[in-house]
């Protein structure tokens, strides 16, 4: 039944963010068959990898009402100890944004300061 749908009122930035999510899954074995390693929880924080052959994903959500400092060891996803990865998508109240950009790898872990309500994915 698809008599709620806002036909013609649709939110054309969300859906923009969900096929951009979708393509990511899609094009990623990792996402899809891979394995699951929890990196990290904190209060409102959760860190994740998802990572098969080659292919390494780090998901990091701060669900608290603040931004704050994260650090995620991505060692335990086996990405190497420095180097970077890249940001796929971040993600906050706003909106979202897949704007190229790199985290820096230091000793098997990234920091970043989160936003409140925020996530981002990442690839090594």
């Amino acid at each position: 039944n698809r008599r709620t749908y806002p036909w013609g009122n649709e939110n054309k930035e969300l859906i923009a963010f969900y096929k951009e999510m979708i393509r990511i899954h899609k094009e990623s074995a990792a996402f899809r068959t891979g394995s699951l390693k929890i990196l990290g929880t904190k209060k409102d924080v959760l860190s994740y990898a998802r990572f098969q052959g080659e292919d390494r994903y780090v998901v990091t959500i701060n669900n608290a009402e603040k931004g704050q400092e994260v650090k995620v060891p991505v060692w335990q996803a086996e990405v190497p100890a420095n180097g970077s990865m890249k940001l796929l998508v971040y993600t906050d109240a706003d909106g979202y944004s897949i704007e190229a950009k790199e985290y820096p790898v230091v000793d098997g872990l990234i920091k970043m300061t989160m936003g409140a309500h925020c996530a981002v994915v990442l690839k090594g």
